[in-house]
């Protein structure tokens, strides 16, 4: 079998990419060509997709860190619990990422601010004494409002927990992605994604897509190894690319079955490295994949 190796610059240094929908992507009416060697792996198309991928896992373990920190307050001041909402976020700031808890007030039309965590790289977080930015917390705030109330019934009736990411895009505007979470009863799942881009303002949504199929899962095990196929794509999708890069860790291996290569990411010792393999022929998954949660 022969490889091709997309590597990644650490992701602490990654740029924004602007990022083009990997759940838009619909099969071609005729049937297209096969490629015949790990040099015709689409790089180009998947560089976006990776990129979007590494900044979400640089999201969710700011906001694993500070949710410690926030319980913590918690337990302090059980008052705060109150002011509390859905509506948290992270962003990044000449080289500071911050950590915003609170909730958006649709009537008055502001972002109410419970508790703000800061951290450079390196450093542990730390409560600010002063607020974050009040502009770019109703903006976020209103964002997360706005999308949250359009998720599909797909999402709410999975009843499984989703988590919300927001990224600035160099148009102006915002992009969120609602990906499974760590789920409560342990199961790490796939299967859902929900992809919105908003206007500067942050309250109105000018493009959307889904990636809704059945969603599975299982608890870390790093005996075991995930397949998860996506025969009608040329690359993962971000929620794919997403699961083998942040959570690929809690098992042996989390293969993505794309449909002319296999792509898994290596984070061994010496080397983050995304690694895409030729597929032989198209594969009967029936029977194949990981179990429903």
């Amino acid at each position: 079998m022969r490889f091709a190796l997309h590597s990644l610059a650490m992701v602490a240094a990654f740029s924004l990419f602007a990022h083009v929908p990997a759940v838009a992507q619909q099969a071609t009416a005729s049937q297209p060509s096969r490629a015949r060697s790990a040099r015709d792996f689409p790089a180009a198309r998947f560089e976006p997709v990776a990129q979007t991928a590494a900044y979400l896992a640089i999201y969710d373990r700011v906001a694993w860190i500070t949710t410690d920190s926030l319980f913590a307050l918690l337990r302090q001041d059980s008052t705060l619990t109150r002011q509390l909402g859905a509506e948290w976020f992270a962003y990044e700031r000449d080289s500071v990422w911050h950590a915003v808890y609170g909730r958006f007030d649709p009537v008055a039309d502001r972002y109410i601010q419970v508790a703000h965590f800061a951290a450079r790289p390196g450093q542990p977080f730390r409560r600010q004494s002063e607020p974050a930015d009040s502009l770019l917390a109703r903006r976020y705030g209103r964002a997360l409002a706005v999308t949250t109330a359009r998720l599909p019934a797909a999402a709410r009736e999975s009843r499984a927990r989703f988590n919300a990411y927001v990224r600035p895009v160099r148009a102006g505007g915002l992009e969120l992605w609602y990906l499974p979470a760590w789920q409560l009863d342990g199961l790490l799942i796939h299967g859902m994604e929900f992809y919105y881009r908003v206007d500067s303002s942050g309250g109105r949504v000018v493009d959307s897509s889904y990636f809704v199929t059945p969603l599975r899962g299982g608890v870390p095990d790093t005996t075991q190894i995930v397949d998860i196929f996506n025969d009608a794509r040329e690359v993962p999708t971000v929620g794919q690319a997403f699961f083998a890069y942040y959570y690929g860790r809690h098992f042996r291996a989390v293969y993505v079955h794309n449909r002319d290569f296999v792509t898994t990411f290596l984070d061994k010792a010496g080397g983050r490295t995304w690694i895409h393999a030729l597929r032989a022929a198209p594969a009967d998954t029936t029977g194949l994949e990981d179990a429903p949660p």
